[in-house]
């Protein structure tokens, strides 16, 4: 994919919505709406696809961030042992891994927010693009009534 997800449905969005207009006002024969209904449908495929990985990726960033603070209270119970029995050893190795996973957990927090803003954002994209209308007599209602205001 040459274009950006988002560059490609602002262009469809914004562009369709003219050739439409033309094709409503019988500039445009049926076979070229329907090629630009395809290509929306295509388009729509693109992103829901995108917005799988990012919700796949969000849900592996949550399975690894509870995974990292399970590791770090095993960690503090390891910790209070080692200390309870006088193993100052173990429990600087174990204070040295908690900080490793203390320093991966911030990383991770990171990781799930900004998968969640693009997963609204795709949202936002898939709307956008099922909002199309699809049928000439949904248009022609909505082309007359931009028509009048835009006058």
């Amino acid at each position: 994919m040459a274009d950006t997800l988002g560059a490609r449905v602002g262009r469809i969005v914004s562009g369709s919505a003219h050739a439409l207009i033309d094709a409503i006002e019988g500039a445009m024969p049926d076979a070229v709406v329907q090629q630009t209904l395809r290509e929306i449908d295509k388009a729509v495929d693109d992103v829901r696809a995108e917005l799988g990985r990012t919700i796949a990726s969000k849900h592996l960033a949550n399975k690894r961030l509870t995974e990292q603070s399970s590791r770090h209270e095993e960690l503090a119970g390891q910790i209070e042992l080692a200390l309870r029995e006088g193993r100052e050893d173990l429990a600087r190795a174990a204070i040295e891994h908690q900080l490793d996973v203390e320093a991966q957990v911030p990383v991770l927090e990171a990781t799930v927010a900004e998968a969640g803003k693009r997963e609204i954002e795709l949202e936002g994209y898939v709307a956008a693009l099922l909002a199309k209308p699809r049928d000439g007599g949904s248009v022609s209602v909505d082309v007359a009534g931009a028509s009048a205001r835009g006058r």
